[in-house]
């Protein structure tokens, strides 16, 4: 049995591509092809983890602290208030 080429291109991407002799590469094309040498490569700088907290760095943490609690707060007491009015409601229904 023979193997049969289709006239579609996707059914002859299954087969295996003929292997044609190729020559050796020069060292210099090798080198293009690999890249630069590892051990020659510089590492990425890093955060500097040794910086001093200055002052406006805590000044800035206290002040978004102090907007964080301002807006808890404010959303605990709507939410209280709606509870209360829903109670309220709930009771003043079952008066009716």
């Amino acid at each position: 049995m023979t193997a049969r080429i289709l006239p579609f291109p996707i059914a002859n991407s299954a087969r295996a591509p003929a292997v044609r002799p190729t020559r050796r590469l020069t060292d210099r094309e090798m080198a293009s092809i690999m890249g630069p040498n590892l051990a020659d490569a510089r590492p990425r700088p890093g955060l500097n983890a040794r910086r001093s907290a200055s002052l406006t760095r805590i000044l800035v943490g206290f002040v978004v602290l102090l907007a964080v609690l301002f807006l808890a707060t404010v959303l605990w007491a709507h939410v209280q208030n709606v509870v209360e009015t829903m109670l309220q409601q709930a009771s003043d229904m079952r008066g009716m």
